[in-house]
C-alpha cells in the first residue's frame, strides 16, 4: 500500500481472494527450504500444488516425473480439501459493515492522509483574503483528507492437506521434523502473501502410510499426510465485481452558496434563464 499524497501517487491495494490464501500456504512450505539426502546427493525437496492447471502441469511434469511417468521422490504436494464460511466466525473481523451504495463502494476505512495540494490551495486563498499575502503562515483549519476504504472482509475456513512422499525412512524423518518444531510448542503458524496475513493451525496427528508389508515388485515408499486449517478472509468479488477493490473519498471543508444578486438581478435571471 503506497501513500497517496498527490494525484501522481499510485494507490495500491491487493484484494484477498481464494488464490491469495492458496499462495500463502504454498509459500510457507517453500520458505522452509527442506533438504534431504538422496542417491544424487543432498537436494532441496520440490513442493508441488496437488491440483495445478493443465497447462502448468504439463511443464512441471518434466521436473517431478521420470521418463516412464513415475513420480520422482522425495516430493511434497499441497492441495486444498475444503472451504467453508462458518456462521460463528472465529476470524479477526466480527459483525457486518454494509457497503456504501454509491458507485465506488467500500465499507471499512483503512487509510487517511492529508491531500497536501488541495489543503495548501485553501490556505493560500484564505491568507490572501485575510492578510493580503498568500504566503503568510496562519492556522489553517480547512484540511482536505483522502480516505481509502475497502469492502467488509468475509471470514472463511480452509482445510489443506500436505503430503510428503519419500523412498526412505530417514528422508521422511528429516522432512516431517520441521512441521513439528517450526511452530514451537504450539500449533499456530502465520501465513502471509503480499500485505495479507492469515492464521494457520497444523494438526498434531499425522497420518503415516507405507508399503513395507507388500513384498511385490512395487518400489517401496513412505507417505505422511499433515492437515492444515487456515482461518482467512476474502475481500471483494474478484474479477466478477463491478465496483473497484477500494474507494477513495475526500471530505468537504467549505460550503459555498450563490450570491443573492444572482437570484434578484434581472440581468442574471435572463443570463441563466431563471
Amino acid at each position: 500500500m503506497s501513500e497517496i499524497n498527490n494525484k501522481y501517487d499510485k494507490i495500491y491495494f491487493e484484494p484477498s481472494t481464494i488464490e491469495t490464501i492458496d499462495r500463502s500456504v504454498y509459500e510457507f512450505i517453500e520458505k522452509l527450504k527442506l533438504y534431504t539426502d538422496t542417491n544424487k546427493g543432498r537436494i532441496q525437496v520440490p513442493v508441488v500444488w496437488g491440483t495445478p492447471e493443465r497447462a502448468f502441469l504439463s511443464k512441471r511434469a518434466k521436473e517431478t516425473r521420470d521418463t516412464q511417468g513415475a513420480l520422482i521422490m522425495p516430493v511434497i504436494s499441497v492441495k486444498r480439501s475444503s472451504l467453508s464460511k462458518p456462521v460463528a466466525s472465529p476470524g479477526i473481523f466480527i459483525g457486518n459493515v454494509p457497503e456504501n451504495p454509491d458507485e465506488q463502494g467500500g465499507a471499512i476505512p483503512y487509510m487517511r492522509i492529508i491531500n497536501q495540494e488541495k489543503t495548501a490551495n485553501f490556505a493560500r486563498a484564505d491568507a490572501k483574503r485575510i492578510f493580503g499575502d498568500q504566503n503568510r503562515p496562519f492556522a489553517n483549519k480547512k484540511i482536505v483528507y483522502k480516505t481509502v476504504s475497502a469492502p467488509m472482509p468475509v471470514n472463511v475456513e480452509l482445510m489443506y492437506q500436505i503430503t510428503i512422499r519419500t523412498e526412505f525412512q530417514q528422508q521422511m524423518n528429516e522432512l516431517v521434523l520441521p512441521f513439528i518444531t517450526t511452530p514451537g510448542t504450539v500449533r499456530a503458524i502465520t501465513l502471509t502473501h503480499h500485505k495479507h496475513r492469515y492464521e494457520g493451525f497444523l494438526d498434531g496427528q499425522m497420518q503415516n502410510q507405507d508399503n513395507l508389508e507388500n513384498f511385490s515388485q512395487e518400489e517401496r515408499k513412505f507417505e505422511s499426510k499433515i492437515n492444515l486449517k487456515v482461518i482467512g478472509y476474502l475481500i471483494g468479488l474478484g474479477k466478477n465485481g463491478e465496483k473497484p477493490f477500494f474507494a477513495v473519498r475526500e471530505n468537504a471543508v467549505e460550503i459555498k452558496l450563490p450570491k443573492e444578486r444572482i437570484i434578484t438581478d434581472p440581468a442574471e435571471i435572463e443570463k441563466y434563464n431563471l
